[in-house]
């Protein structure tokens, strides 16, 4: 996934948004989700992307941005980690589930090792 930092700012009734050190990575939008989406547009042009390709945005608060703000941008961006995180652990979980049982671990002890019950080892053995 290409990630890419874009400071945001507000001006009257509109975000604006750029990404640094790419020329042509700005746009401005009503609201924040619509600056999302204009963003993704000209980041995908500017940095001759494919037109479906993956881009995650994280929102930088310029500084004449409340704090406010600039927290909720921080508390999304440390979701976005977590959310991160937590799918690279399931992942693992599932792959040291499979390979402890085919090891002949028992499901029992499969589960207290990775600290889930035996019936979601039974869950993620049998799926793919």
């Amino acid at each position: 996934m290409n990630e890419y930092a874009a400071v945001v700012t507000r001006a009257g009734n509109y975000w604006l948004g750029e990404v640094r050190g790419l020329p042509g990575g700005r746009s401005y939008a009503g609201s924040l989700t619509s600056l999302r989406k204009e963003l993704t547009d000209a980041i995908i042009l500017a940095d001759d992307l494919p037109d479906d390709a993956a881009v995650h945005i994280i929102f930088v608060a310029a500084d004449d941005l409340p704090d406010d703000i600039r927290d909720a941008f921080a508390i999304a961006a440390e979701r976005d980690q977590v959310a991160s995180r937590t799918a690279r652990m399931t992942a693992e979980t599932a792959r040291l589930a499979r390979v402890l049982t085919s090891s002949g671990f028992s499901v029992r002890d499969t589960a207290g090792a990775l600290g889930i019950t035996s019936g979601r080892v039974s869950q993620l053995v049998t799926s793919r």
